[in-house]
């Protein structure tokens, strides 16, 4: 355990003692109908244990009996804050959460929200039950919501291998409470008497804010069960904190580095790493809780998205902040995010491509959210918590997706995500509180949102560093009542620096900058040249597939004399050369440079082998063509200049492949000139005033015989021997396993088939 973590817990211990109810016997076993999972527990309100992870849970406690000692150990809770308290702070009738600053809802009425529509949580509270609330967990919540739904009978749907309910379910696919109580003692005292827990006063919400999230933190490291810090507990962490520092509508201007200090016993390193900063400015730019996105975002991942099976990239966030994206926009890529196919648990981040998109484009988008979000806002308002969530869900998934694929289409984005969202549209458009718009040919007609351009409303002096500001928008239109603060960079001409150019200018490092560039140059050129040539001759060659040795061959088609033939090394498909090379067939150029009849530098480069002949068409029933009759097919990557189509052999090679035959070909190396000739008239030059000469040399190896050589005979070039290879190391049983291994990981992907089911815990693109 590390010696933050021991500190955390000894901060912890004692504000537990500090805030004891009953310091002489702090624990008392309480019913689970009292209990809920308190705001606070491990982070903000937005974050609440998922319905997913809570079956997870049951399922493996129901298998292997509960532990009463287990169950009793280390629980904590908070009491609910009295009726009198909450009457004699009132303002407006109506008591302030001291931590979010809105009206106080209580632990009974938050749990119920956070379960409502949750597949498997939906029945642990009702509206009849909540007011018995009494206290809010720090510790065992996913446990109390387990014992919770086990007393409720949620529906849970458990079957076996043929489809069939099967323990702890019944026949209606509920939790059977009678059968878990029967089959473990444990459970039925627990249902019937609670657990045993620690009660704390009331008066550590009010008076310690981060004292309930420490002391959950570390009850959940002491035991061994602590959950990694994701990033959307980040987000939701960052959103709650910058809340608290800003007022609403106003351009309030945040400390990163408080927020950071505020939120370290929190996140732990998560707030170091370096992407940590653009998760900041991703609050920042959606106004934090001032507006309803993030907290509409993360309400969402805490009812349909399991941290366990599925996480967000922390550089989602920076991709985001690059968009030219509205926010709602945004928001519905980071949704789809979280529905894509994760690798492990961690989901992609949005695509590389809509860094490109222009904020016209992106206008068709955040068109087709805001008419979903604001203007049938009455008629998703009108349904049911949970039934809201999942269609604004649905809506921004849909709509980001069809966005995302239309991109390079022809039709545009506009078409594609309107007929993507139009079926939820259906949903929404009868009833008292349905929008109707005008329709078109294709999909309802959106209300434009596009935010107006404002100047920045803050520019500051260069002396003065530009600092994070909260960026409000108004719901209704998506217009942002400010502008993050930028700054004008400002010239002072008296504080000029002068730079050392002319001694950097004089040095030997910036004489020998350009000599590779101006090598390669000159040797192109003269490539170029012998290539151009090359063409415009008919040497008397022909080149030939031998199928036998499945090689190229270049034979004479009539007599050659001593030294009248000669073949190039030229490269003209890949003009590429390479100042070092360990190629067997590499050719070598030596590029001098001189000035004045002064050497300059020497250069070597080297060429490798260009060879790309076209594709050969086979024609059934056509066996005895002529060369020239076959249907070759062009693709216009062809380089077959004969220099590359020799054989190269080596005399052990020659002995066996050409009996009798002997090399008729050698190199000769060549001189080719390279020169630059201009008058300059200025007076002051880094080289001498008047006329300018630099002469560059190629020295280039060309093929040629020096002997005559007679008609049909094969062109032949002598290779040198490759040396041997190194001796492998020893190897030992290590080396062999390991072979072993990857044979049977192949065998193992060969047999294998293709798993095309959704992953579990996956959110399918309806949720």
């Amino acid at each position: 355990m590390s010696k933050m973590d021991v500190g955390k817990m000894q901060e912890a211990m004692a504000m537990r003692v500090k805030y004891r109810v009953n310091p002489s016997s702090p624990k008392r076993r309480v019913g689970l109908r009292s209990m809920g999972v308190h705001m606070l527990n491990r982070g903000p309100a937005e974050i609440y244990p998922n319905g997913t992870d809570v079956k997870t849970l049951g399922v493996s406690l129901v298998a292997s009996c509960l532990d009463l000692a287990e169950a009793d150990h280390n629980g904590i809770v908070v009491e609910e804050i009295p009726a009198d308290v909450r009457a004699s702070s009132a303002v407006a009738g109506h008591f302030m959460d001291p931590h979010t600053g809105k009206q106080y809802e209580g632990i009974g009425r938050y749990n119920l929200a956070m379960c409502l529509g949750s597949n498997y949580l939906q029945t642990c509270y009702n509206n009849c039950d909540i007011h018995g609330v009494i206290y809010g967990t720090l510790s065992h919540s996913h446990l109390l919501l387990f014992l919770l739904c086990a007393m409720t009978g949620a529906k849970w749907d458990i079957v076996d291998d043929a489809g069939s309910p099967k323990f702890p379910c019944g026949q209606d696919g509920r939790l059977d409470r009678s059968a878990v109580a029967d089959r473990d003692g444990v459970f039925a005292y627990i249902l019937n008497a609670g657990i045993d827990v620690e009660v704390l006063s009331y008066k550590i919400y009010i008076e310690a804010p981060t004292a309930c999230m420490l002391i959950s933190d570390a009850m959940n490291n002491a035991q061994g069960v602590a959950l990694q810090r994701t990033e959307l507990q980040a987000l939701a962490a960052l959103t709650a904190e910058v809340g608290t520092r800003t007022e609403l509508n106003l351009a309030s201007r945040v400390s990163f580095q408080a927020v950071k200090d505020a939120l370290r016993s929190q996140l732990d390193t998560l707030v170091d790493e370096p992407e940590f900063v653009e998760m900041f400015d991703f609050v920042l730019g959606l106004g934090a809780d001032k507006n309803t996105y993030l907290p509409g975002f993360l309400m969402y991942c805490s009812k349909f998205v399991s941290s366990k099976h599925r996480r967000l990239r922390i550089q989602t966030c920076a991709i985001l902040n690059r968009l030219k994206a509205g926010p709602l926009s945004k928001i519905a890529l980071a949704k789809r995010c979280l529905r894509l196919k994760p690798v492990g648990i961690m989901c992609p981040t949005p695509e590389g491509a809509l860094e490109k998109v222009g904020a016209d484009d992106f206008c068709a988008l955040e068109e087709a959210l805001h008419f979903f979000h604001q203007d049938c806002k009455a008629a998703v308002a009108a349904l049911p918590e949970d039934e809201m969530v999942k269609l604004l869900g649905n809506v921004d998934c849909a709509a980001a997706e069809a966005f995302v694929k239309s991109l390079g289409k022809q039709n545009g984005a506009r078409k594609a995500v309107a007929e993507a969202t139009v079926k939820y549209w259906e949903k929404l458009k009868e009833g008292p509180h349905a929008v109707k718009p005008a329709i078109n040919k294709y999909f309802p007609t959106y209300a434009s949102v596009q935010a107006k351009q404002k100047e920045a409303s803050a520019v500051a002096e260069k002396k003065h560093l530009a600092e994070p500001c909260l960026i409000v928008r108004d719901q209704s239109s998506g217009d942002a009542f400010n502008n993050a603060e930028t700054r004008r960079e400002t010239v002072n001409t008296f504080e000029r620096i002068r730079l050392p150019w002319l001694a950097w200018a004089q040095s030997e490092p910036a004489a020998q900058l350009d000599e590779l560039k101006a090598a390669e140059a000159a040797a192109l050129c003269v490539l170029q040249l012998l290539h151009r040539q090359s063409c415009s001759a008919e040497p008397p060659l022909d080149v030939l597939w031998d199928p036998k040795e499945n090689t190229t061959v270049v034979v004479t088609t009539d007599r050659v004399d001593a030294f009248k033939l000669y073949l190039a090394p030229c490269i003209p498909k890949t003009m590429k050369l390479r100042s070092d090379s360990e190629h067997p067939e590499r050719i070598k150029i030596t590029v001098n440079a001189k000035q004045q009849g002064a050497k300059l530098w020497t250069r070597d480069l080297f060429l490798h082998p260009e060879w790309q002949g076209p594709a050969d068409e086979k024609v059934e029933g056509l066996h005895a063509v002529a060369c020239e009759h076959r249907p070759w097919q062009w693709t216009g990557e062809e380089t077959m200049h004969p220099h590359w189509a020799l054989r190269r052999l080596t005399k052990e090679k020659l002995a066996v492949k050409v009996p009798g035959g002997h090399f008729n070909l050698r190199q000769e190396n060549k001189e080719f000139s390279v020169v630059s000739v201009g008058s300059i008239g200025a007076e002051y030059l880094t080289v001498d005033a008047g006329l300018c000469a630099l002469s560059t040399t190629v020295q280039l190896p060309i093929l040629t015989n020096p002997l005559p050589i007679g008609t049909g005979v094969e062109l032949l070039w002598e290779a040198s021997s490759a040396p041997k290879k190194a001796a492998r190391g020893l190897q030992t049983w290590k080396d062999d396993e390991k072979v072993k291994q990857a044979d049977a990981k192949a065998l193992k992907n060969k047999k294998a088939k293709v798993d095309v089911t959704k992953p579990e815990g996956g959110a399918a693109m309806e949720v």
